[in-house]
Formats: structure tokens, C-alpha cells, sequence
């Protein structure tokens, strides 16, 4: 018998991770299975505060320590993980369905502005695809600014995806880290940003539609805006 961890969340099912076994009902916080003779692990899925994240349980059950960001507008909460300076986000069905239908103003946005240090969240390219069909653009709001792809990107990234995740990176630049030839072309002051769509670490780089950067900038006035490539 498995139960779900008593906690203040709202459970959504029972995944079986590994072992081979049925369910009673998966639905039910309260399941049961006839035990293999092997070992069994299995995955509770729940809501928590109008987000969704899914905690690795084996018997009475184990919770994993889960973090939140907000997505459309803060009406709904998505769980992320984070290694190194990425942030990949858990959007299952229901989530993309609940953003979609909390969206403003044609565009689903996540705010991963709040986790310090993030230059890049991946999310799923079911989710992706999802926002896509749905005539929404994508807006990823990071520390150093956001990135906005237009329904038209969102669905032509989302066609290029191979894999199940696409990753949207935003970071500022360091001097020290440009080569010779872009340190001719940029001064004292200037910022740097390096903007990039990957998919099982390959480049997208040619796409229909939009990318809109949005900055906070306080400096001097008028602005000028390059574009410095890889060579």
C-alpha cells in the first residue's frame, strides 16, 4: 500500500517509476499493488498553492524539496529544479492548461527572475508546443532581463525541438571573455549579453517570427543597440 505524503498539497496521481506493478487506482492518494519480488518505486504527483510538482516515493512515501516561480501573472505556481546556473522548469498537462487559460494579453509568461543567478530556463517542448497551438507568445522573465518569443517563434522553435526540452539562455558577457576581434568593436560601459535557444545542447538559430530582450538600463541616453555574432 502507498500513500500519499500528509502535507498541504492537493494530490494529482501515482506514476510507476520502476517495478512492474498495477494499481489499484491511480488516482486515489490512498493506492494498493500486489508486491513484486523486486523493489517498486513509485512517483505522487500533486498541486501545491495553484502549482504542480510530482515527489519521488517508495512506500510511505519521501518528499523532495521543491521550489516555485510564478507563470501568468502569478495566477499560477510552476516547480523547477535547479543545477548550476539553469533552471528546468515542471510544467505537466494540467499546468500548461491552467496557464493558458490564466494568460493575459496573448502572452504566457514565467517569471524565473527571482531565482539568483539563472541565465537560462528550460521548459518542455509539449509545454512549448501547447502555447504555440494556443496563439500565445513566450515570455521568459530572468535576473538579467526577459525574453520574448512571439507566437509565430514560439511555434517554429517548438518545431525544431529535438528531444523533450528546449532551453532559452540570456547572460551578461564579461570583457575578458569576448575574443579579440569583439573587443575592438565594444567600450567601457557597454553591456554585453549573450541570447541563445538550445535544443540537446545545438544551437537553434534561424527561426520565424520574433525575439524581443527586454533590460533594466539606467545609463546615459540616446542607447545604441548591436548585434555582435560569434565571429
Amino acid at each position: 500500500t502507498a500513500n500519499a505524503p500528509a502535507v498541504d498539497k492537493v494530490f494529482d496521481k501515482w506514476i510507476v517509476n520502476s517495478g512492474s506493478v498495477t494499481l489499484s487506482d491511480i488516482n486515489a492518494a490512498s493506492t494498493s499493488f500486489t508486491m513484486p519480488a523486486g523493489a517498486v518505486t513509485l512517483k505522487a504527483n500533486w498541486s501545491y498553492n495553484g502549482g504542480g510538482d510530482s515527489s519521488s516515493s517508495s512506500g510511505g512515501g519521501s518528499i523532495i524539496p521543491i521550489l516555485s516561480i510564478s507563470a501568468a501573472d502569478g495566477e499560477v505556481g510552476v516547480y523547477y529544479n535547479k543545477s548550476g546556473d539553469s533552471v528546468s522548469l515542471t510544467i505537466p498537462n494540467k499546468k500548461v492548461e491552467e496557464i493558458i487559460s490564466k494568460s493575459t494579453d496573448g502572452v504566457a509568461d514565467i517569471d524565473v527572475s527571482g531565482v539568483k543567478n539563472a541565465t537560462s530556463a528550460e521548459m518542455p517542448k509539449e509545454a512549448l508546443t501547447a502555447f504555440g497551438k494556443a496563439d500565445l507568445a513566450v515570455t521568459i522573465k530572468m535576473p538579467e532581463g526577459s525574453v520574448t518569443l512571439n507566437k509565430e517563434a514560439v511555434n517554429s522553435i517548438a518545431g525544431q525541438v529535438k528531444g523533450d526540452t528546449a532551453s532559452i539562455e540570456l547572460m551578461s558577457v564579461k570583457p575578458e571573455a569576448l575574443s579579440n576581434i569583439q573587443k575592438k568593436s565594444v567600450k567601457a560601459g557597454d553591456i554585453v549579453l549573450d541570447i541563445n535557444i538550445y535544443t540537446n545542447k545545438n544551437k537553434i538559430s534561424e527561426f520565424t517570427g520574433e525575439l524581443e530582450i527586454q533590460i533594466p538600463y539606467n545609463g546615459p541616453q540616446p542607447v545604441a543597440v548591436w548585434h555582435l555574432n560569434d565571429a
